[in-house]
């Protein structure tokens, strides 16, 4: 393959935007989707970046965009899925099915439907480098007022560590990185006194930032974690590990 075709869900996100800058080069092309967020390209770049509206809790458009990369020819050999909802905080009493489905169709549901369609072409090339942005919920004891979200988290780590085993034979690496919490635009419905009491309890001093995580996104993209699959990296300042 002369190029990368990266698909980066989520990447009008404010991690989605900096994995934008990181890997946009001339040896790859960018699918970047996005939904409430618009996702503003200057002109000079719509050759190397290619963007999508898509709502990636409707089947109907996540099968859409399926089709529509495949007429283009953009099957992806690099995934880098970041979208997720809202982190909200509400008691399990408070809460309904509809919120755990909301979590999974965006987080999961979607994911599937599209690796369903771009793991096979991965399999035939005998490559791929799939990642997913988790969170560190989903090491050691998680927080509590958070159930759809967590629950959510630990399913997709579950679908990435069952696909690690079946695909690794075809040398496709599936991981995942786990940050603490970021002072992001997802946290937008947070209590601020939530955050500041986690940075608090970090070991090293402060929450975690952007910019902790963008090295570990690019050695995962990258031929020298050839050699790693199944793996959910913690990045937490030793908070959680």
């Amino acid at each position: 393959m002369n190029k990368n075709i990266i698909l980066i869900t989520g990447a009008s996100s404010d991690i989605g935007k900096e994995v934008i800058k990181k890997f946009l080069n001339d040896k790859n092309i960018l699918l970047a989707t996005y939904n409430k967020n618009e996702l503003k390209i200057k002109k000079n770049l719509k050759g190397k970046i290619v963007k999508f509206k898509l709502d990636l809790s409707n089947e109907e458009n996540v099968i859409k965009f399926i089709k529509n990369i495949s007429k283009k020819k953009l099957i992806p050999n690099k995934i880098i899925h970041i979208a997720s909802n809202p982190l909200t905080m509400s008691s399990f009493s408070d809460l309904n099915w509809i919120d755990y489905e909301k979590n999974f169709n965006i987080q999961i549901k979607s994911f599937f439907i599209i690796l369903k369609h771009v793991l096979p072409i991965m399999k035939k090339n005998n490559y791929g480098k799939i990642l997913a942005i988790l969170s560190s919920v989903t090491i050691g004891q998680p927080p509590g007022y958070m159930s759809p979200y967590i629950t959510s988290k630990y399913a997709l780590l579950g679908l990435l560590r069952s696909l690690a085993v079946e695909f690794s034979k075809y040398k496709i690496s599936i991981n995942s990185i786990s940050p603490g919490m970021m002072d992001t635009k997802f946290l937008n419905e947070i209590p601020r006194k939530i955050l500041q009491l986690n940075s608090q309890k970090v070991p090293f001093g402060r929450s975690v930032e952007i910019k902790d995580i963008i090295p570990a996104i690019q050695f995962f993209m990258s031929d020298k974690s050839s050699f790693i699959t199944g793996t959910n990296l913690p990045i937490t300042g030793g908070l959680d590990f």
